[in-house]
């Protein structure tokens, strides 16, 4: 019995923290744009005048969890509507920082 309670215990909180990251809704386009060193033919990431940093990446459709390594810090990414992960972080000092996607733990 005492197993059977950790097992739904161990579930809910597995299923509490998928559910807590809820969906990503994208702020308004007022005040973002491409970052000096966006590629040129992609839209992202973006920058707005307080110093925050828009990211979307398109994983597999089988993700389950992503977070992106930005300057050293991991933050986790949100899922919009259209299955994009999205995360909105500010770079923890001003200059050339590194960014990197990190997919159900492979980077």
């Amino acid at each position: 019995m005492k197993n059977f309670l950790l097992s739904i215990a161990a579930v809910c909180m597995m299923c509490g923290s998928a559910f807590a990251q809820g969906t990503f809704v994208p702020p308004s386009s007022d005040g973002w744009q491409r970052t000096s060193s966006t590629q040129r033919q992609s839209e992202f990431p973006k920058v707005n005048a307080d110093g925050d940093y828009w990211f979307r990446f398109t994983a597999p459709a089988t993700a389950k969890d992503v977070k992106l390594e930005f300057a050293f810090v991991e933050f986790p990414a949100q899922q919009d509507a259209q299955g994009n992960w999205n995360v909105i972080a500010k770079a923890p000092k001003a200059g050339y920082q590194i960014a990197r996607w990190i997919v159900d733990g492979v980077k």
